[in-house]
């Protein structure tokens, strides 16, 4: 790679380019993860506060343009790195203390508007310094020859590295406020590469790695304080009323252990997981499903088990076995440590496992399954309520074996959006299993097999059974049983369910989010649902639009040929973050883990990025860069639209593969067109490789939005990728065209 008109310190502004990047993944993983932690939600989240980043970078970029114009441009790129290493952690413990006046309570999932609220106050103070720094770096005073391409290829490896550490080391070492810190080491780093590359001194890259060192071994020396800074904002502002007793990351979130009075409960990601408080909840998980099965003596439970279930199990005779898959160790380890909810007798067995994995591979067979999983409100936790689940579970099951799904209920209306969630999961078990019946209730219990001579869904023939029990319940009463199988209150729940809309709920076909608009957009904001609801599409129609808009644009950008390359920019910007967030859905389906996966995904991004600056700044001769452009879109677009249909015939780590390269290869699209429009566009200001950045994380903002609120609800997934492959090819060729001439 050749560093034109710069000299060997021209090393040094790409170092501090690198510093740019690493700090921006960093302080993006930072801030996403500090939104999921509070927001109860994943993908929706993730793409909203993506957006939110993105549209920082869009006002950091036209703010650096404006700068540049006003003062130095090497004063603007100090200045923005100096502020980042302040705002960054600020912003965290802002976020945490403006949550009370937002209203939102721990363990309630956050709307649209409040997700939108949070992430501007948390990630706007990183990202806009950020644009800042990119714009002002392409200035000609500052990059003294350096191709932009080059800039955005340093921009990226520094992402890699900043996704690479907060994928390796947040989840043993680091909390989110601590890698915010981090972020703001590194970008201080930077002032110290500028330092010697406006001297022209290369020697200074040893003290500088030296004063990294120093820097690192402070924060650790005062990470203690940091942690205690972090409790106390997670303790006053995040759980009111609570006494926070501890803060742990793990790679699925942050577990909170909170007190009050005596009672403990552990939260995940702002929700709670485990209480050491005893309650009807708790005793309905463990002792309903034994009265509804013939045989219970070797027992899986998941989704839940930590807050006294297990206890209740290990006293009732006859069980032998029960196995509880949990994904997090550390989890375990608190609850243990902690709660003191889970015996330690060698009938308990708990797996440190990601549960539907473990269903999915186990060759055990067990007389009953319990699923009492809350509500799936993320493509990870609607793994557990697909069909593809369903068919592992029966296969899991003796051959007069019963699996029970315990879910959420109302005990005297069930709206809309309950009725169509609930009417989703009977259809979905219906779909697998021969008989199907259930409870209803504050939480509706749904009873499946597949042999036997049916069920007793009678209050006498349960109550007998529950009598017969050797642990005598505290709750459960035969008057309770009576009342919540009374006629009226199952023909309720029949009708509701009979007049509701929902469909069976498919790996790929999500009614977390995706399908329909079901549950969680209806519970969250209801005005929204019904409009996108009454929105008619047609899938035949839209995928000819795409072809429409292909011709359109390119008849239109051949007369408008001055401003092109924005727009075309402006165009593949939007299809990447659009396709990107598509396949971190695929991702999520088959491998889970999005608060841990999202640095590496991040990281993988920036790396095809970074391979199309590079490529982009290539010597190449005329009609060479135009062919490599069209074959990258070409091959993505035809890669896309074969991932649509096969994304249900195939599953597991093929699928996450094929996503990850997909992922690479459409950050290299973007990378290549950005490079080679910047670079022969470089000379008309130094306004250049701003407006384009700039541009290109406008149309991503947009296309984040669009994608997370209306293209995955109304259209779905298969649906979706088939159209975005389709615009890929088409816009590929069109910006060949442009370019050609």
């Amino acid at each position: 790679m050749a560093i034109h008109n710069s000299g060997r310190s021209g090393w040094l502004f790409l170092m501090s380019l690198f510093c740019v990047g690493f700090s921006s993944l960093a302080g993006q993983v930072a801030g996403v993860r500090a939104v999921l932690s509070i927001s109860g939600g994943g993908e929706i989240v993730m793409s909203i506060a993506l957006a939110i980043w993105l549209f920082g970078h869009f006002i950091g970029n036209i703010a650096g343009i404006s700068l540049i114009k006003l003062m130095s441009a090497f004063k603007v790129y100090v200045g923005s790195f100096i502020f980042l290493s302040v705002s960054a952690p600020l912003a965290i413990i802002l976020l945490f203390i403006m949550k009370q006046p937002v209203g939102l309570v721990t363990g309630e999932i956050a709307g649209v508007v409040d997700t939108i609220v949070f992430s501007l106050i948390v990630i706007l103070p990183i990202t806009i310094p950020l644009g800042v720094s990119f714009a002002s770096a392409s200035s000609p005073d500052v990059r003294r020859g350096i191709r932009i391409s080059y800039l955005y290829a340093f921009e990226a490896f520094g992402s890699i590295a900043g996704g690479l550490i907060a994928y390796i080391a947040v989840p043993e070492f680091l909390n989110t406020l601590s890698l915010a810190v981090v972020a703001s080491v590194v970008s201080l780093l930077a002032v110290v590469f500028l330092f010697g590359y406006l001297r022209g001194r290369t020697r200074i890259i040893v003290p500088a790695v030296v004063v990294l060192i120093v820097l690192f071994l402070i924060t650790s020396i005062f990470s203690g304080s940091v942690m205690s800074l972090y409790e106390y904002v997670r303790g006053s502002y995040t759980v009111p009323g609570y006494k926070i007793l501890l803060i742990e990351a793990t790679p699925y979130g942050e577990i909170v252990l909170i007190e009050r009075e005596g009672e403990r409960a552990i939260l995940l990601n702002g929700c709670i997981i485990a209480s050491n408080a005893y309650t009807d909840v708790v005793e309905e998980t463990a002792l309903l499903p034994l009265a509804l099965s013939d045989s219970y003596s070797r027992i899986l439970l998941i989704g839940d088990g930590l807050s006294g279930e297990l206890e209740v199990l290990n006293e009732i005779e006859g069980v032998s076995e029960v196995v509880v898959p949990i994904m997090s160790g550390a989890v375990v380890e608190m609850v243990d440590e902690n709660l003191n909810t889970i015996p330690t007798d060698d009938r308990i067995k708990i797996k440190i496992c990601d549960p539907r994995k473990y269903i999915e591979a186990s060759d055990k067979r067990f007389n009953l399954i319990v699923n009492a999983s809350p509500p799936p409100t993320t493509v990870e936790e609607n793994r557990l309520f697909t069909v593809e689940c369903m068919r592992a579970v029966r296969d899991a099951l003796d051959d007069d074996g019963v699996f029970v799904l315990i879910t959420e209920g109302d005990e005297q209306y069930i709206g809309d959006a309950l009725a169509e969630y609930l009417k989703s999961i009977k259809l979905t078990i219906g779909e697998v299993f021969e008989r199907v019946n259930y409870i209803p209730g504050s939480r509706v219990i749904f009873v499946a097999r597949d042999s036997g001579e049916g069920f007793d869904i009678e209050p006498n023939a349960l109550w007998k059974r529950i009598e017969a029990l050797s642990v005598k319940p505290r709750y459960i009463t035969m008057e309770g049983l009576y009342y919540r199988l009374l006629d009226s209150r199952v023909d309720m729940l029949e009708e509701a369910m009979d007049i509701a809309s929902g469909d069976v709920n498919y790996d790929y076909q999500s009614i977390a989010y995706y399908h329909d608009l079901t549950y969680l957009a209806n519970y969250t904001d209801p005005a929204l649902s019904q409009f996108l609801s009454r929105i008619k599409y047609h899938h035949p129609g839209m995928i000819l639009l795409i072809v429409l808009f292909a011709l359109i644009a390119s008849s239109v950008l051949n007369r408008k040929r001055a401003v092109a390359p924005t727009i075309l920019i402006v165009i593949m910007g939007s299809l990447s973050i659009m396709l990107e967030i598509l396949l971190i859905v695929v991702y999520q389906s088959v491998v889970g883990g999005l608060y841990r996966q999202i640095a590496v995904i991040f990281a993988i991004f920036m790396a095809g990025l970074a391979v199309g600056s590079i490529v982009s700044g290539w010597k190449l001769t005329k009609g060479r860069g135009e062919r490599i452009l069209l074959g990258a879109y070409l091959l993505t677009g035809l890669l896309i639209m074969s991932l649509s249909i096969l994304v249900s015939r195939i599953s597991g780590i093929p699928v996450a593969v094929f996503s990850l390269v997909i992922i690479a290869l459409t950050a290299m699209c973007s990378g290549l067109l950005f490079g080679f429009a910047s670079d022969r566009l470089s000379g008309r200001g130094s306004w250049v490789g701003g407006l384009f950045h700039g541009s290109e994380t406008l149309g991503s903002t947009l296309s984040s939005f669009i994608t997370a609120l209306i293209i995955l609800p109304l259209i779905g997934l298969k649906v979706a990728l088939l159209m975005l492959g389709l615009a890929f090819i088409s816009i590929g060729i069109v910006i060949v065209i442009i370019m050609w001439r």
